[in-house]
């Protein structure tokens, strides 16, 4: 007989960061990668399997060289990209007493910029590494009782720039799935993901801030039971984008969350089932010393969903805010929501919620906050039973920012 638990947990090796300029005016080395995380837990007879990867963070550039006196100083290298983290697990097993499947998978952060050296001219920086991709996988299937798939995964942020003509790193894509299957009369079975797209570097001395990664969750998560409680939750999130200090903000990752189930399909059927779809986009980059905010990302999730008896579906999104303004500039408008839902059962009780983002404050004469987000629903249900069922829908377009006569963002961040 198997172990009742399983853990792998991996990590990725850092990057080295790259060698400062050795000689006057020598430019700094690149970083190198960082390295991938695999992790994979499929103990077979085991009840919970559970898999973490982490990526390792890519290395930052080296610094340029001071030029001798009258000479341009070195460059600064340029940071290398984070490593990718995979995470598997599987669980087949038959237990009364449950059981479970569990992957996590983090990407590493991108490199940034090294500094550029003194001199006449003095050096330039670089750009930013892009972070590190993350998937994560969860499967389980139970004979004897409850099951239970959960997938979540992180993208990895993107490294700082340093100086115009350069970009922050961009955010990761993640991506995760989960599938639970219970095949013992009457007990219940949940699969969930969470996948985040990783935020966009930062900007420093006129440098643009990196993109924030989309995120895009289609038919992530699916299960059955016999006879039982069917659980699915799907959550989609885009990144931010980054910061720049005089430059052009990143743009906000969007998020888009979409599922299509129909329990009639399935061999045995759930008495009950219940799915959760939600969308967040990513903030959109702000900026300060003339750089404008950007428009938040945008949220759109959608379900089709058809249950043999009870059906309950919640399908939820959330633009977010326009980036802001910190000293002269306008603000990001908000992003928008859009939610829709098609669910037919027996009986049913469907909500869709949809909210737009906030515009971001503007600053300066001249220059305006940026306006709300608008919010879309749109919901159809089909009930064998309708007067056992409820629909509901609930839509709000954000708040316009704001236009302040100057500073908001109080000092400009400095490269490090």
């Amino acid at each position: 007989m198997g172990r009742a638990m399983s853990t792998v947990t991996k990590n990725g090796t850092n990057g080295a960061t790259g060698a400062n300029g050795a000689s006057p005016g020598a430019s700094g080395g690149a970083g190198s990668a960082g390295g991938a995380a695999v992790a994979l837990a499929n103990t077979a007879a085991d009840l919970t399997n559970s898999a973490f990867a982490t990526g390792g963070t890519g290395g930052g550039g080296g610094n340029g060289a001071a030029g001798a006196p009258g000479h341009a100083g070195g460059n600064g290298g340029a940071g290398a990209i984070g490593g990718a983290a995979t995470a598997t697990a599987s669980t087949i097993a038959n237990s009364a007493g449950g059981t479970s499947a569990t992957a996590n998978a983090s990407g590493g952060g991108g490199g940034s910029s090294g500094s550029g050296g003194a001199g006449s001219p003095s050096g330039v920086g670089s750009n930013g590494a892009a972070g590190g991709q993350a998937t994560a996988s969860a499967t389980d299937q139970n004979a004897g009782g409850a099951s239970t798939a959960s997938a979540t995964a992180f993208g990895g942020s993107g490294g700082f720039a340093i100086d115009a003509g350069h970009v922050g790193g961009a955010g990761a894509v993640a991506s995760s799935s989960a599938k639970a299957v219970s095949s013992a009369l009457g007990a219940n079975a949940s699969a969930s993901v969470n996948q985040v797209g990783g935020s966009g570097g930062t900007g420093f001395n006129s440098a643009a801030g990196g993109a924030g990664a989309t995120s895009n969750a289609a038919n992530r998560v699916t299960g059955s039971t016999n006879g039982g409680n069917l659980f699915l939750s799907q959550t989609a999130s885009g990144g931010a984008g980054g910061f720049s200090n005089g430059g052009v903000a990143g743009a906000a990752g969007s998020a888009v969350s979409s599922l299509i189930f129909d329990d009639t399909k399935n061999a045995t059927k759930s008495v009950l089932v219940d799915v959760g779809i939600t969308a967040n986009g990513g903030a959109g980059g702000s900026g300060t010393n003339g750089t404008s905010g950007v428009v938040g990302g945008a949220a759109t999730a959608s379900g089709t969903i058809t249950g043999t008896q009870s059906v309950i579906s919640t399908v939820s999104t959330s633009g977010d805010a326009g980036g802001s303004a910190g000293t002269t500039g306008a603000g990001g408008a908000g992003g928008t929501a859009k939610s829709t839902s098609v669910v037919v059962g027996g009986t049913l009780n469907v909500t869709d919620n949809a909210f737009g983002g906030t515009g971001g404050s503007a600053a300066g004469s001249g220059h305006a906050g940026g306006a709300g987000g608008a919010a879309t629903v749109s919901v159809t249900g089909t009930a064998a039973t309708s007067a056992f069922s409820a629909i509901g829908a609930t839509q709000g377009g954000g708040s316009g920012g704001a236009a302040l006569p100057g500073p908001t963002a109080g000092p400009a961040p400095r490269a490090p």
